[in-house]
């Protein structure tokens, strides 16, 4: 089951990382919000304005964060590892209309890798990570409790 999750995990991932590529016209604030349940885990993904708020719609130099969250409804309890999300190539990267690749806003550290028990995913706990597009100078990129 532990590595069925990382499969279904690391499809919504790849989901998450291409979406940005995707150019709709939304007024919906609900729709600019994608959630998926996979075997009682929940994927939400979303772009935010600098209000906090699900947004698709940006102007030239504005801020906006990305949002992705997983939360475990399954009643039973994982494991996993949050850099391998976190350094995968096409996580949260975004890419023009055109295809041009605007790259991503971030670049992972170097982890050591001290075992996959070191990080429970327990029934109930939600992971969430926020990126913002523009970091400040000297910012460092924190994924919630990732």
């Amino acid at each position: 089951m532990k590595r069925k999750f990382f499969k279904f995990a690391a499809i919504a991932l790849l989901l998450a990382g291409t979406v940005i590529a995707c150019e709709r016209k939304i007024d919906d604030q609900e729709a600019s919000i994608i959630e998926k349940k996979i075997d009682g885990i929940s994927f939400k993904f979303c772009l935010l304005n600098e209000q906090g708020e699900p947004a698709t719609v940006f102007n030239e130099g504005e801020n906006f964060s990305f949002y992705f969250s997983v939360t475990n409804c399954s009643k039973k309890d994982f494991y996993h590892n949050g850099y391998l999300i976190l350094s995968d190539k096409k996580f949260l990267r975004v890419y023009g209309s055109s295809g041009f690749d605007f790259g991503k806003s971030y670049k992972p550290l170097p982890q050591t890798d001290i075992g996959i028990a070191a990080y429970p995913f327990d029934d109930g706990d939600v992971y969430t990570v926020k990126v913002p597009w523009i970091h400040e100078k000297d910012s460092v990129f924190c994924a919630g409790n990732f």
